[in-house]
C-alpha cells in the first residue's frame, strides 16, 4: 500500500496500491485502517471490482506483516440528524497547486478528485468532477482551494475553486 485517500475532514476512505488499484472504504473503518495498516505495507484486499475504473469497495483488508484482517461489518451507528456529512463546515481554507499525479474515484468508479504532484489530494462531487473534466487529466497543472485538513496522513482539500493555474 502507498498511501491513505482521505476525506475532506481528513479521514481514511481509501488507499492506494502503488500503481494499482484504488481501493474504497466505508468511513467507519478509518480508525482501524489508522491503526492497523501503515503505508509501505503489502496488503490483501476482497471486495467488489467497479466496473468503470480500478477501484475495489473492500470488504477486508489482511496486513501481511501482521496478519490482522480488518472486517466491513456494516456501519455501527449513523451520524446524527443536522451534521454536516464531511465535516468541512469550520474547515481551514487551503490552497494548492500542481501536476495531476492520477484521478481518484468513489466506490463505483465515478471521478471524485485528483492526487496532486505534491501529495495534495483534492475532492470534488462527481458532478463537479465530469463539470471540470478538461482539467482533471494526468500531468496537467492543477491549483485549487477551498476547505481541508492537514494531517499526518497526507493534505486533502474540499475543492470550491479550480482551475488551470494559482488561485488567489
Amino acid at each position: 500500500m502507498s498511501r491513505f485517500i482521505l476525506t475532506p475532514s481528513g479521514d481514511i476512505d481509501g488507499m492506494l496500491l502503488g500503481d494499482g488499484p484504488e481501493i474504497h472504504l466505508p468511513p467507519h473503518l478509518s480508525t482501524q485502517i489508522a491503526y492497523g495498516v501503515r503505508p509501505g505495507d503489502t496488503v490483501v484486499v476482497h471486495g467488489v471490482q467497479a466496473i468503470a475504473a480500478p477501484v475495489v469497495e473492500a470488504a477486508s483488508i489482511t496486513d501481511q506483516r501482521t496478519g490482522q484482517s480488518i472486517v466491513d461489518n456494516g456501519s455501527p451507528r449513523r451520524a446524527p440528524r443536522g451534521a454536516p456529512p464531511d465535516g468541512t463546515a469550520q474547515a481551514p481554507a487551503l490552497v494548492a497547486q500542481g501536476q495531476v499525479q492520477r484521478l481518484l474515484h468513489g466506490p463505483r468508479g465515478e471521478v471524485n478528485g485528483a492526487l496532486l504532484s505534491d501529495g495534495t489530494m483534492l475532492r470534488l462531487p462527481p458532478d463537479e468532477a465530469q463539470r471540470y473534466a478538461a482539467l482533471l487529466q494526468l500531468g496537467q497543472p492543477l491549483a485549487a482551494s477551498g476547505p481541508g485538513a492537514k494531517t499526518q496522513l497526507g493534505t486533502v482539500i474540499a475543492a470550491t475553486e479550480i482551475g488551470p493555474s494559482a488561485i488567489s
